[in-house]
């Protein structure tokens, strides 16, 4: 390895980093506004799909879970019903 390949490696390694973090110095005010906003917005996403994101996980725990197997008989409600799940055993 010559010295301008080792120099160039050097300068390589610490040269990204070191401009990363000279531009978050330079714009910390507005990525400080940045990262509020996202956080912010997250937490609206988060809370309009409350229901979708507790009925998705709720259908993983019975699909994958093995809680039900075919034939067992559940209430839903008033009514009895057997459950029948196509394509599994």
């Amino acid at each position: 390895m010559t010295t301008a390949t080792c120099v160039h490696e050097i300068e390589t390694f610490f040269g990204y980093p070191l401009t990363i973090v000279l531009i978050a110095i330079v714009y910390s005010d507005k990525l400080q506004r940045l990262s509020v906003a996202l956080g912010i917005a997250g937490v609206v996403i988060a809370f309009a799909l409350q229901e979708v994101i507790v009925s998705f996980a709720g259908w993983l725990a019975i699909i994958f879970g093995g809680f039900y197997k075919t034939r067992d008989r559940v209430q839903l409600g008033c009514c009895e019903r057997r459950l029948q799940l196509k394509g599994r055993n």
